[in-house]
C-alpha cells in the first residue's frame, strides 16, 4: 500500500496491486504537503501542510489519534523520533493538555 498527500485537502491510501485507492482521509482544511510513518513497525503515520495541523493516525484501523496544533505556518517536514536517540526525560520539560480526546496541545512549560 502507500499513502500520498494532495492540493486538494486529502490524503489517499492506495492499493499498488489493484491501482485503485482504498481510503480518502480528508482531515485536513487546506493542501498536505508531507507525510511520515513511523518505521520500526509502521503503526503509526501521520500528515501536516497548509492547514498547521498534524493529523496522527493508527495504521491498522485508519483513525484518527489525535490533531497535534501550534505552529504558525505551514508545516512543511515531519519526522518520528527513535525513542533511544530522544528518550522523553531528555527532551526537556513538557505538559500535555487534551481538551478533547482528539486533540492534544503539547506545550514548553519553560516558555510560559
Amino acid at each position: 500500500q502507500l499513502l500520498s498527500a494532495s492540493r486538494d485537502h486529502t490524503v489517499k491510501l492506495w492499493d499498488m496491486e489493484t491501482g485503485f485507492c482504498d481510503h480518502t482521509f480528508t482531515d485536513h482544511t487546506d493542501w498536505v504537503r508531507t507525510l511520515a510513518i513511523r518505521k520500526h513497525d509502521g503503526g503509526i503515520w501521520a500528515s501536516s501542510g497548509n492547514d498547521q495541523v498534524i493529523c496522527v493516525y493508527e495504521s491498522t484501523t485508519r483513525h484518527k489519534i489525535c490533531e497535534l496544533r501550534g505552529h504558525e505556518h505551514v508545516v512543511e517536514a515531519l519526522s518520528f523520533l527513535v525513542e533511544e536517540c530522544f528518550p522523553k526525560a531528555a527532551a526537556g520539560n513538557h505538559a500535555a493538555d487534551a481538551k478533547h480526546k482528539e486533540t492534544v496541545r503539547d506545550y514548553l512549560a519553560s516558555a510560559s
